[in-house]
């Protein structure tokens, strides 16, 4: 979600299609509206039709220093090829560029995550992603990483190492920036709880990951800042496992953290 400049907020999300809303089922982008802070929203829009071969998805959106708002999603032509594409906004979501193409691996999958782009102090937008061999085989074990791009999205360059975990590896890495100015990531794991890493460096390189105490199963989770000066960290995520249970259980009760 961002807010525009006339106090509007943008959501853009993914909208599954003609099957199941499984994670390789055909899905668009679509974009909404809301000028009352959320109470009511305008209908659905297409803002990225399905490009890709299975579907696109997980849409986040963050706004430049010189107020171009970025769009980055991933395109999925196989269980073994994906990569993250971008569009680009000049009047505030009015009309979008044609798609550009962010990373360009060879082989393999390269993901993100919803709401997985920031902008640091410097201005550099840094994005955070994760990729594996395959998605949905035996031989997935995914490790997270990051793009940046210090010119508004003209070149986009993949931070130097990867971070991995245990079993299924580092999955959907959520970024924010701590008052210290380092990068905090957090990442779901197979593992029943968060694993974390921190940059230093703005996200060209990453610590080894490191487990936290906070309860969680194979889900996604959110982090991000909250509006205003000296604004406390928001964590919105599953505080629940259950031993044995897909995925370590069922993704509720949803709780928020500061």
């Amino acid at each position: 979600m961002l807010t525009l400049d006339n106090g509007r907020l943008l959501v853009v999300y993914t909208q599954w299609y003609g099957a199941t809303g499984n994670d390789h089922d055909p899905a668009r982008l679509v974009e909404i509206h809301s000028g009352d802070g959320g109470k009511t929203w305008s209908e659905p829009q297409t803002v990225q039709e399905n490009i890709g071969k299975m579907n696109v998805m997980s849409a986040s959106l963050v706004k430049t220093t010189s107020g171009k708002i970025l769009l980055t999603y991933i395109r999925i032509d196989s269980n073994r090829f994906a990569n993250l594409w971008f569009k680009e906004s000049s009047d505030e979501g009015k009309t979008w560029s044609e798609p550009k193409q962010l990373s360009h691996g060879k082989k393999g999958l390269i993901f993100t995550v919803n709401s997985a782009a920031i902008r640091l102090k410097s201005g550099r937008i840094l994005l955070a992603a994760f990729g594996s061999p395959s998605a949905w085989q035996k031989d997935e074990h995914f490790v997270s990483f990051s793009f940046y791009t210090d010119d508004e999205g003209k070149t986009w360059h993949r931070s130097a190492n990867e971070v991995d975990c245990p079993l299924r590896g580092a999955m959907e890495p959520e970024i924010e920036q701590l008052n210290d100015g380092r990068i905090l990531m957090l990442i779901r794991t197979q593992t029943t709880r968060m694993y974390r890493a921190y940059s230093s460096d703005g996200g060209e390189t990453w610590s080894p990951a490191e487990k936290t105490d906070i309860v969680h199963p194979e889900a996604p989770m959110l982090l991000q800042r909250a509006p205003g000066k000296d604004a406390p960290l928001i964590l919105i995520w599953n505080n629940a496992v259950v031993p044995g249970a897909d995925h370590q259980g069922p993704r509720t009760p949803l709780t928020l953290g500061l």
